[in-house]
């Protein structure tokens, strides 16, 4: 699995990931910039902006997302924009997720069908729906049939699995939210392992998935590693299991005094190897 790192929105914390030996950053179309400003070489995948346009109230439009595509295909960036020497051309994205609609399949579908129908440019091999979890299965089906990139997004799993530790839920809140996930996972493994390597997950931002899920995903993107700077958490391997893990820093001799710059960089790392190391 090709593991994403996305959260990206300053120039400093795209400069902790490269020190961390970072491959692949996911980033929308606004935050791209911000990227470039930092020499970026690395691989890079295209976040639709949908989760962004979602919280302002808007919806993303097909035809403006299409002359989004064409200005990211001719970016050619020069001494005036900026220095990293970055040169446009479906070659430099591993993925351009497609402009989907947070709680409504039907216009995602849309949306999808008259992208592939009207964008015909060079970029067009590197578009990638996204599935709504939730939504038909004749729906899933259809991406993956006409995927250019051959990738599926599988989106809205955030709200399903996400950790909830700042919610302040009781013992047996917590285990029944617990025990609602866990039916969630179950079903995106069974998913996983009925079409292996051909799933991209947005959101992959809880440990017991990323290590479940991991053998099956083709590739998953999240912020975890900003857990370090949101909760003082760190996240590293098992010595004993293997697995990927967090626990607070506190707990650690080794990332208790680190402060936030220290405590993303150790994470950040500790994600890329444990990624690399298959």
């Amino acid at each position: 699995m090709i593991f994403y790192f996305s959260g990206v929105s300053s120039a400093a914390d795209a400069q902790i990931l490269k020190q961390a030996g970072v491959e692949h950053i996911l980033v929308d179309m606004d935050d791209l910039p911000v990227l470039l400003e930092t020499n970026w070489q690395g691989r890079i995948a295209i976040d639709s902006g949908s989760y962004r346009a979602f919280k302002s109230g808007k919806r993303l439009d097909p035809d403006a997302y299409i002359k989004r595509l064409d200005w990211l295909e001719g970016l050619a960036v020069t001494s005036t924009d900026f220095s990293s020497g970055f040169q446009g051309g479906a070659n430099r994205y591993d993925f351009i997720a497609a402009p989907d609609v947070i709680g409504d399949p039907e216009t995602t579908l849309s949306n999808w069908l008259y992208l592939t129908k009207s964008y015909r440019n060079a970029l067009r091999s590197r578009l990638m729906p996204v599935w709504q979890w939730g939504a038909s299965i004749e729906h899933l089906r259809l991406y993956l049939d006409t995927s250019p990139s051959g990738l599926v997004g599988l989106g809205g799993l955030v709200p399903l699995i996400r950790d909830r530790r700042s919610d302040h839920l009781s013992d047996s809140e917590r285990k029944t939210w617990d025990k609602a996930r866990q039916k969630v996972l179950d079903q995106v493994l069974q998913i996983a392992q009925a079409y292996p390597g051909r799933f991209h997950l947005l959101g992959l931002c809880w440990v017991k998935a990323f290590n479940v899920l991991k053998p099956y995903l083709a590739s998953g993107d999240s912020s975890l590693w900003l857990e370090g700077a949101r909760y003082r958490f760190a996240i590293f391997q098992h010595s004993k299991t293997g697995k990927l893990s967090h626990a607070p820093a506190g707990m650690f001799p080794e990332f208790k005094s680190l402060d936030r710059s220290g405590l993303l960089l150790a994470n950040a790392a500790n994600i890329e190897r444990f990624v690399q190391a298959g």
